[in-house]
């Protein structure tokens, strides 16, 4: 058993948790990430009928290929209250196995959100009180809900059982809210919000391949309109584990993908937050190879925004190391090219702060 606890790989070869056929128990409450396994998943369950709970975690970026959790020959699966987010493969796949998968947020994964697949029976319910709704968000990945070779999925056969899942911003080639493979596949999916790539949603869902399908109806407006569906970009996931690496100490993994955006992305806000999470790098690391890379950005950015960005990261971090007059001198270029904005404001209140710090009453009352 797992309980509020978190597992973060420290290398490229962790390849997650198994439960065997003689394992029982749960588990809840607890993060994992980072698990590295081509195929693998970051929870997985073999041949197992003791009624293994997968409840309230998040797993989230994961590499390999790997999945969110996957189960293969095994019953009385519960997956549920989970959060699974960034995975290179599917969010939750059973194969040969029933399942009960409710009240989950996926998003964020490279092919479908829940898939049964060959032989498998999976319910997007808890089947009794008060687990009765599906209530699963999935956003973000190729296909939605998925069901292969003589595989059943039950994703709402009433407005009370199974249904009100939301289903969102599927994308790539060929994406569908609902695809069907293989010989005898069959999925119910009435009574859920479906909403394309584009548009408010409430129509009908986007369905490939071939076999039974029965969506209608379907509802109009979403069930959780409060939830939201949490859609972050590519970049957005990139900035997240480079602030995650640069916590760990994973230094150079952060500083690689942090330079990578400031380089390369057209996205100023991306842009912006990569310029202040690089300052933070370099605080945390200590490395001045670092503290140089930034210093070599000056002048590379037109002026507005992201111009202050760097020049107020360099002055904090010349600030901190004591080196207040090169602090002085970024600040000053702030005040001198932004006057009367919000920025030069600040800029005035950290001057100071410097100033009084460097024993420099003239300065202080200057700024």
């Amino acid at each position: 058993n797992a309980d509020e606890a978190t597992f973060t790989a420290m290398d490229n070869n962790w390849s997650g948790f198994t439960f065997q056929s003689s394992s029982d128990g749960y588990i809840k409450n607890s993060t994992i990430e980072k698990v590295n396994s081509y195929g693998g998943a970051a929870i997985r369950v073999y041949s197992n009928s003791n009624g293994i709970q997968i409840f309230g975690n998040t797993i989230r970026n994961l590499t390999g290929a790997a999945s969110g959790i996957t189960a293969s020959n095994s019953s009385s699966f519960y997956v549920f209250e989970n959060t699974i987010e960034n995975t290179t493969n599917h969010g939750i796949y059973l194969y040969n196995t029933t399942g009960y998968i409710f009240e989950n947020f996926i998003k964020s994964f490279s092919q479908t959100g829940v898939y049964s697949d060959s032989y498998s029976s999976v319910v997007l319910s808890g089947v009794t009180s008060p687990y009765y709704l599906g209530k699963n968000t999935i956003s973000g990945g190729k296909y939605g809900i998925r069901s292969g070779y003589q595989a059943f999925l039950n994703a709402g056969t009433s407005s009370s059982f199974a249904s009100q899942n939301r289903i969102a911003n599927q994308n790539g080639s060929g994406w569908a809210h609902i695809y069907r493979s293989g010989t005898g596949t069959s999925i119910d999916a009435e009574y859920n919000f479906w909403k394309p790539y584009n548009g408010g949603g409430g129509g009908a869902p986007t369905v490939g391949g071939s076999g039974s399908v029965d969506y209608t109806p379907y509802l109009a407006t979403d069930p959780d309109p409060g939830i939201g569906f949490k859609q972050v970009s590519t970049e957005q996931n990139v900035l997240r584990t480079a602030i995650q690496d640069k916590y760990y100490g994973n230094f150079e993994d952060a500083e690689r993908a942090l330079s990578e955006l400031i380089e390369n992305s057209t996205n100023k806000d991306v842009i912006g937050q990569s310029l202040l999470e690089y300052g933070r790098l370099v605080e945390y690391s200590g490395n001045s190879n670092y503290l140089k890379y930034l210093e070599g950005k000056e002048g590379s950015f037109e002026k507005g925004e992201l111009d202050i960005f760097l020049l107020s990261t360099l002055a904090r971090l010349y600030y901190r190391n004591g080196e207040f007059n090169q602090a002085f001198e970024k600040l000053d270029t702030i005040l001198s090219n932004y006057p009367d904005s919000e920025d030069a404001y600040q800029t005035a209140v950290l001057a100071t702060y410097a100033a009084i710090d460097a024993d420099d009453q003239s300065k202080a009352s200057y700024y």
